[in-house]
C-alpha cells in the first residue's frame, strides 16, 4: 500500500521585509506539474528526493495555483523543504497558510529560517 503524505503551500505567503517593503507570493503564474522559479527542493535526511509541483487546487483562498509537496517517501525523520533562494529579512514577518491533505507519517507543516 502507498501512503502519501501531501501539503499545499496556498498561494498565500507574506513575507514583510523590514518596516518599508512587503511582498505576497502566489504561485498562479507558475506552469503548473514545474517547480517555482525563485525556489528549490531539499530535504533534512536521507531518502528519496523530495517532489513539489505546482498545482491547481479549485478550494484553495488564493485560487488556482499552490505548491503542493508529493512525496511519497517514508523515511522517519525525513521532511522535505521549499526554500525561496534571494530572501534575507532582517526584523520582519513571515506568514504562510498549509493544508494537510493527505498522510500517515509526520503530518506536520511549518516555517523553516536561518537555512543554508
Amino acid at each position: 500500500m502507498m501512503h502519501r503524505l501531501v501539503f499545499l503551500f496556498l498561494a498565500l505567503a507574506s513575507i514583510v521585509l523590514g518596516v518599508s517593503a512587503s511582498r505576497v507570493m502566489n504561485f498562479d503564474h507558475e506552469h503548473v506539474g514545474s517547480m517555482p522559479s525563485e525556489w528549490e527542493s531539499a530535504a533534512t535526511k536521507s531518502g528519496g528526493a523530495p517532489r513539489w509541483e505546482i498545482v491547481e487546487d479549485k478550494t484553495a483562498p488564493s485560487r488556482p495555483n499552490v505548491l503542493a509537496q508529493l512525496s511519497t517517501d517514508r523515511t522517519a525523520g525525513r521532511f522535505p523543504l521549499a526554500v525561496l533562494r534571494g530572501v534575507t529579512i532582517r526584523d520582519g514577518e513571515v506568514s504562510v497558510r498549509f493544508k494537510p491533505v493527505a498522510g500517515e507519517v509526520d503530518e506536520a507543516a511549518g516555517l523553516v529560517w536561518r537555512v543554508q
